[in-house]
């Protein structure tokens, strides 16, 4: 399974720690998959990840097809209700993502794992801090050049 490895952008390793113990707080895993869960039980799924927006959107959300329920668009709030478990079930995870961003966390890698636990220690075990480089969220992206480039292909000197 890919997971995706975020990184409190201030979070300061020691160089000297090969463990990675002082690093293992400030990183989050969060599964490239459907959020599964999120289907079969979308308000405690959203409380259990502390995404409070989106469950009291849900809320909202539930109590007017709940209260369409009582009306002659019965069949249609009935055909509605499953809508909002569908988005969570393909977007939940990017949901967690974007609120990992809104915190301070940025994007560090990406890693094959079986679980979340290997991915965060794979991704310790192949990071090696510098001294100059102390903080991987800081680096700039790999898509960026000192030559200007047209589509896929850099251009020379001009």
């Amino acid at each position: 399974m890919i997971y995706t490895v975020h990184m409190k952008s201030d979070a300061r390793p020691l160089v000297g720690d090969e463990t990675g113990e002082t690093l293992f707080d400030s990183l989050q895993a969060i599964p490239e998959k459907n959020a599964n869960w999120a289907l079969v039980f979308p308000p405690f799924w959203l409380a259990y990840h502390r995404l409070w927006f989106a469950l009291a959107t849900y809320g909202l959300v539930a109590v007017l097809l709940f209260s369409l329920l009582a009306t002659q668009l019965a069949w249609g709030a009935f055909l509605l209700m499953g809508l909002p478990g569908l988005y969570l079930l393909f977007e939940g995870n990017q949901l967690r993502r974007e609120k990992l961003k809104a915190n301070g966390f940025e994007l560090v890698d990406v890693v094959y794992a079986p679980n979340e636990e290997f991915a965060l220690e794979r991704f310790l075990e192949n990071w090696k801090p510098t001294v100059e480089n102390s903080n991987p969220a800081s680096t700039r992206p790999l898509f960026q050049q000192d030559t200007p480039s047209f589509g896929m292909f850099p251009q020379g000197e001009i």
